[in-house]
Parts: C-alpha cells; structure tokens; sequence
C-alpha cells in the first residue's frame, strides 16, 4: 500500500482537481485506489465526483457510521470517503488520524490518496505524518510559490516528496527552471482549460469526459508518476487503458 497526501500553500489550486481525476485514472488503470477527502472544515470531494453520500468522514468521527459505511465506489471504480459538505462540528487531528486510519484498514488498498487542507494547520501535517509521499500543487504565480514553500519546509521533515504539480498554467511568470529550484521536481503541468469548470460543476471527473488533450496527457503523468510505471491512455478512449 502506498498513501500520497496532496498538499498546496493556498486554497483555489486545484488541489482536489488533480487528485480526483489521478485517483480514477489508477482505478481504472486496474489499481484498487481509494480517494479520502481530508479537508473536513472545506470538503468539496463529493461535488468533484457527484457523490451522494449517505455518511462520510464526519460520522466516523462521531461514531455514527462504521469504516465501510463511509466508502462509496464510484462507476469509474475508484473508492471514495467524502468528508462531509455540512460541517457539523470542527474535527480535531487526533480523531481524523483515528477516522482515516480505520478506514485504510478497512480497504486493503494498493494507492490511498489523501486530498489535505491547504496551508499548514495540524491536519495537514497529520496527512503527511501518515503519508509514505506527498505531491505539492501550485500554480504558477509568485504568491502559491511563496506559500507552497512555505508548506515544503514543513512536509520534507515527516514525509517524502513526489513531486509538483502546477495547475492553470498559462503564460509562466516563473520558469520552470526556478520553480524547480523552489519547489521541487515538476511531474506534471496542466494548462489552464475552460473545460475543467466544466466537469466540476458536472461531477464528472475531466479523464471521463475527455479522451485526450494536453490536461489529460499531464494527469496521466502524474498518476504515472504515483504508480511507478508509465499509464497510457489508448487512442481508441480512456476507458482502454494499458500499463506497462
């Protein structure tokens, strides 16, 4: 089992975005992956997916629902622990640490990606306590490079970096180059896309309504680079998936 936290400096990255679509490309790519939405005060996971879930992490907390009871198979076949979009009361790190994990216990899983709150309050570091790697998201612009950082000195001393990930990438007001020096090794860019608004709103993760484009050739290398081999999509659609 290998658990990736997905971290960010500020909200509004795309954080969730990415994690939602690399956790259906693994699934579908015939790796039982599981998606937990960790950030409780903010969930969202459940709109990205269109999830209509009857319990979710907040219930585990408060004892209300059992570990199965909280996760939720999507069509594409990735599981799903949303956290809850009405938030009933703040959780406290140790009970998330707790909640979360029962419910890796409770799915024997090959890939566990852990959707963290932005920034770096006590959640977040417990995400990365748990976590064998982490992924940093940021966008290309001076602010989220400065807060990414910020959140990079504190995830390299419990957990090990994957890689970054810059979102919305349009006209780059920081090289690559210097972001790299930063931040840390970029695995994937993925364009700005009028398109991903779009599958948001429609909950329907971006890789199932799109077979292919540069945002679905960049997902498809990061949820490579979590794999550790390379996933291609074939020409044919998204749904024929191969590994080698």
């Amino acid at each position: 089992m290998k658990i990736v936290a997905v971290v960010s400096g500020k909200g509004g990255v795309g954080k969730t975005f990415v994690t939602c679509n690399a956790g259906v490309i693994l699934a579908l790519a015939g790796f039982k992956t599981i998606v937990i939405d960790a950030d409780v005060d903010l969930a969202n996971i459940e709109l990205v997916y269109g999830v209509e879930a009857k319990a979710t992490l907040q219930d585990l907390v408060d004892g209300s629902a059992k570990p199965s009871d909280v996760i939720h198979e999507e069509p594409a076949g990735v599981m799903v622990v949303p956290a809850g979009i009405r938030l009933k009361r703040r959780v406290r790190a140790s009970e998330f640490d707790s909640a979360v994990s029962k419910v890796i216990e409770a799915v024997d899983a090959e890939f566990v990606l852990i959707d963290a709150p932005a920034g770096l309050d006590a959640q977040v570091v417990t995400c990365l306590q748990m976590s064998d790697e982490y992924v940093l998201v940021a966008v290309p612009e001076v602010t989220s490079i400065v807060d990414a950082y910020k959140v990079k000195q504190v995830a390299d001393s419990v957990s090990r970096q994957l890689g970054v990930v810059l979102n919305r990438v349009g006209r780059l007001m920081l090289t690559k180059r210097r972001i790299e020096n930063t931040l840390g090794s970029v695995i994937a860019a993925i364009p700005e896309d009028s398109k991903v608004k779009d599958s948001i709103d429609s909950g329907i993760p971006y890789v199932l309504k799109r077979s292919g484009g540069i945002v679905v050739r960049e997902l498809f290398k990061f949820a490579s680079r979590i794999a550790g081999i390379e996933i291609e999509p074939k020409k044919k659609g998204l749904l024929s998936l191969f590994k080698k």
